[in-house]
């Protein structure tokens, strides 16, 4: 199967929380944009990402937050 890049952390696709398998090979391999674990995990890296970026462009100091990494 290729296509998302969380199966290794995925329990639907590991098998621990129930899913049948015709949806497992649908969300899981070919279709995994619409999967909803997926879209939520792409939303909270965008606002992340997002996120990280205002606060450089706005010349917020970073370093108070993470303390004094090079």
């Amino acid at each position: 199967m290729t296509g998302c890049e969380l199966v290794s952390s995925c329990p639907y696709f590991l098998g621990t929380a129930e899913m049948p398998e015709s949806y497992r090979e649908e969300y899981c391999g070919s279709e995994y944009q619409r999967c909803g674990r997926y879209m939520v995990w792409i939303a909270l890296e965008r606002e992340r990402n997002s996120r990280f970026n205002l606060e450089i462009s706005e010349g917020e100091a970073v370093q108070g937050e993470l303390g004094n990494v090079p």
